[in-house]
């Protein structure tokens, strides 16, 4: 008598970066295009988080090829002007909430996301079982995991967060991306009737791991989306360096490094023990796929080549701005796409080994 061999849960968790989350979607194109769409969990911050929706509302009737193209298509057609404006009824109000106004990017968004394909995804047995994206609420700087499962028995808790299940549209992916003070946070309403003000959960948990391991995957993909610091280890950072990198990296990459050393620990104490599970731990395996080239760099260099002013300014006076953040025109992002996509290609047999159950 034989065993089946039970496919291992796989999640894909999307980091932020604002424009640079077209990097995200190439990756996906060229995952999607080889392996078809076999993640189980999608778990997503700000950029991350709108990828994670697109991702959500491909249609498993498609095929490969399709959906891949449609994967990368939001960010081959953004544009700054599509979906950010200068808040003028505020300004003439004296409300000073925002620098942007990023009420036009729902109707962007739900031009590509479709919410009854999520839905039906979710819900009717297709590989997407679970749903994730992190907030930042505005008044107390709390994290929140807002999810979307149909598994009904499926508690992502933390005392680290605040959790919500509830049924996901458009305000939580665009409330993930609110940029305090350069974005208007989303009022949002949790499964209470609680309404509260939310903006960027990258401030708090820009990669989220540790949801994706509470939602039961036990293969998880991580597209990070920041660049390494370039100072030699024995010279002094200059002031520079220390604001655009070494902050940078405190904030977001020691906290994805932490999550990764933990759960190596978990693997490797399991490992000893010659067990895959135990006491509430089990083995989680891990792939990250990160940026071959320093994506601010890049975008600096495809800022100056576009426009004459943009040559005049500094390149870390821009990127110091994060002016690389915003930077959503298809110039960029389609180079990002690319990028993203080459990287892939590149760590093809590492993304085969990962698919192999």
């Amino acid at each position: 008598m034989t065993t089946q061999n039970v496919k291992k849960k796989k999640a894909i968790v999307l980091s932020g970066g604002g424009a640079k989350g077209a990097y995200e979607a190439g990756v996906l194109k060229y995952i999607i295009e080889h392996w078809g769409l076999q993640f189980n969990i999608a778990v997503g911050t700000s950029a991350g988080a709108l990828n994670s929706f697109m991702y959500s509302s491909l249609d498993t009737c498609n095929s490969n090829k399709t959906n891949a193209e449609k994967m990368a298509e939001p960010w081959k057609n953004i544009s700054i002007n599509k979906i950010l404006k200068l808040p003028f009824d505020d300004y003439l109000k004296l409300k000073f909430n925002s620098v942007f106004d990023n009420r036009q990017l729902f109707s962007f968004v739900e031009k590509f996301f479709d919410k009854e394909i999520k839905k039906n995804n979710i819900e009717k047995e297709s590989e997407l079982e679970t749903l994730c994206v992190i907030t930042g609420e505005m008044a107390s700087g709390q994290t929140h995991v807002w999810y979307e499962s149909r598994n009904k028995n499926l508690n992502i808790i933390s005392q680290r967060w605040l959790s919500h299940r509830v049924e996901l549209d458009t305000n939580h992916a665009i409330a993930s991306g609110a940029i305090p003070t350069v974005f208007r946070a989303v009022e949002l309403e949790d499964e209470t009737g609680d309404k509260k003000w939310h903006n960027d959960g990258g401030i708090t948990m820009n990669t989220p791991i540790s949801p994706a391991i509470q939602a039961g995957a036990e293969k998880i993909m991580i597209i990070y989306l920041g660049n390494p610091i370039k100072a030699a280890a024995d010279q002094m950072p200059t002031a520079y360096e220390v604001l655009k990198d070494t902050v940078l990296t405190l904030m977001f990459y020691n906290h994805l490094k932490e999550d990764i050393i933990r759960a190596n620990t978990v693997n490797m104490l399991l490992e000893k023990l010659g067990k895959d599970e135990f006491s509430g731990y089990r083995k989680v395996y891990l792939q990250v796929v990160a940026p071959s080239k320093n994506l601010d760099e890049k975008a600096v260099n495809i800022l100056k080549e576009s426009n004459f002013l943009m040559k005049l300014i500094p390149g870390f006076v821009i990127e110091l701005l994060s002016i690389t953040t915003l930077l959503m025109t298809p110039v960029y992002t389609t180079a990002m796409i690319n990028l993203g996509y080459n990287d892939a290609r590149r760590m093809h047999d590492q993304l085969e080994s990962f698919f192999s159950d």
